[in-house]
């Protein structure tokens, strides 16, 4: 669903949830196959894999977001399913916020070090482990 709302981003529209469904259906099929497309995969518009070790402060996330929007991949191996991601949208170096997307209809508004130990909305402790650029 990220990469819906980023498609919609890069073309200036909005979309539906039911176009958002069928478009995301489409995509899993693609990648998956009609047997096997309910399960959460990658974007396929996914580019360069940024370490969070990479981003040290909120100066560097705000270059890295001058080309766009970028994903940003949480996850805790402790907890079954706890990979998440989202889309970060923009960042205000002069508060110190990060803004997200998350596909569960929640628009995020957190401090960089907020940001980097769990996405909002988020009910564990996920911490950041990558932020990607999007093709």
């Amino acid at each position: 669903y990220c990469q819906m709302m980023v498609e919609d981003y890069q073309n200036d529209t909005t979309s539906t949830q039911s176009e958002v469904d069928s478009r995301a259906k489409q995509l899993a099929i693609q990648e998956n196959g009609s047997n096997n497309w309910n399960r959460g995969n990658w974007p396929t518009n996914l580019g360069e894999k940024i370490k969070v070790s990479q981003i040290s402060d909120i100066k560097t996330l705000h270059s890295k977001l001058q080309q766009g929007p970028l994903y940003a991949y949480y996850d805790n191996p402790q907890i079954k399913g706890g990979a998440h991601l989202v889309v970060v949208t923009g960042v205000n170096c002069f508060t110190g916020k990060v803004y997200t997307n998350n596909p569960h209809g929640i628009f995020g508004e957190q401090s960089f070090d907020e940001f980097l130990s769990n996405y909002t909305g988020g009910d564990e402790s996920a911490p950041l482990v990558y932020v990607y650029t999007i093709m």
